[in-house]
């Protein structure tokens, strides 16, 4: 039987009349050939699936089920496969529901026939042809029209009681209609919600979203007076969506001034009490400093070769380096006898030098001047 109602003896014409855009289901091939009697008959036993048919009596008053069963077997046979006799008896049943009867064939087909839906839906074998939306309310779905207002049944997926799918798309079954959110979230008409720094409402009329940005206070002015510090436009931290003008350090902008130090000093870094820029001085290392060479407590210091000079920890108040304590060379003028201690010019210790001979007798020594 065509869509037009008229009952045809050729299965590729019925078929192909029935043929909806489907181009990736290689069973709407047009070139399918007209099955053979005779072939099935004769190599392929029928199976269960296409007998459920013959068990749906209620829908053969208004569809002969003999050109279906035929069809289905020799699906079966050509394919070997369960689906196409699924296909089959769907379409049957498609038909049967086409004149108003409702034949729930997938009961009875084992588990070997199941249809599956979406999270939100549930399968109902004669669903009515009308399904409302939210934004359509009554738009119906035309594959199968009614003929003298016989009523349709259509299986596939539905919402369950008392929902209604949001639209003709997404697949969402509501409670209530309204907006899809920007997090896939449905908002009832004229709720309001903040979303990006953004108020958004739901339109009743329209089920639309309009948002608008979220205003802000205005940020007082503001002037960076410290070194280092300059403007700079931030989110506040108890409201990110807004911004504020704050002054913040910007070492980039600090003029720095480092210098060497002299002996006896080393360099450090402080932060200035009145910015951020570091400030770079030289601070004391507590060393003696003496001819160019920097010596540390308790060193001994080479100065004139008549003073023994130390490195102490006291430190100078002028030059801010340690004090070098000296003391004279103690020198050794106490000499044998027949020598004598003779100072020289320019010797910080003198010698011993000999003035007089030593003779040895019994009765003692006696000195004798040379």
């Amino acid at each position: 039987m065509k869509r037009n109602g008229e009952v045809v003896k050729s299965f590729k014409k019925m078929a192909l009349d029935w043929k909806v855009p489907f181009p990736t289901n290689r069973y709407c091939n047009p070139g399918v050939s007209q099955p053979s009697k005779i072939e099935y008959h004769q190599h392929c036993v029928p199976s269960n699936l296409c007998k459920i048919i013959w068990t749906l009596t209620e829908c053969h008053g208004v569809v002969p089920p003999q050109p279906y069963y035929e069809a289905c077997v020799a699906s079966g046979c050509s394919e070997e496969q369960p689906s196409t006799e699924c296909q089959s008896l769907q379409t049957y049943a498609a038909l049967c529901g086409l004149h108003g009867v409702c034949v729930p064939w997938r009961g009875l087909a084992g588990g070997r026939c199941e249809a599956s839906c979406p999270r939100d839906q549930v399968y109902k074998p004669c669903g009515e042809a009308k399904r409302n939306t939210c934004f359509s309310r009554g738009v119906v779905m035309n594959t199968l029209p009614s003929q003298n207002s016989t009523p349709v049944f259509v299986e596939g997926c539905y919402c369950p009681d008392g929902k209604i799918l949001l639209n003709d798309h997404d697949g969402i079954c509501v409670s209530v209609c309204g907006c899809t959110a920007q997090d896939g979230s449905v908002k009832q008409p004229r709720e309001a919600w903040e979303h990006d720094c953004q108020y958004c409402t739901c339109d009743e009329a329209t089920l639309n979203i309009s948002c608008f940005p979220r205003p802000c206070a205005k940020s007082p002015p503001i002037n960076c007076t410290k070194e280092g510090f300059v403007r700079k436009i931030k989110p506040r931290l108890e409201d990110p969506c807004c911004t504020e003008t704050v002054c913040e350090c910007d070492i980039k902008t600090c003029i720095i001034n480092k210098t060497g130090c002299d002996l006896g000093f080393q360099p450090v870094v402080a932060i200035s009490e009145d910015g951020c820029c570091p400030v770079f001085s030289c601070i004391p290392k507590g060393v003696c400093v003496s001819e160019g060479v920097e010596f540390k407590p308790g060193a001994v210091v080479p100065k004139s070769s008549c003073e023994n000079c130390v490195c102490t920890d006291e430190q100078d108040p002028v030059t801010q380096t340690n004090h070098i304590q000296c003391l004279p060379v103690q020198c050794q003028t106490t000499c044998q006898q027949g020598f004598r201690y003779v100072e020289e010019k320019g010797q910080c210790c003198s010698q011993c030098q000999q003035v007089a001979c030593v003779a040895n007798f019994p009765f003692g020594n006696v000195t004798i001047e040379v």
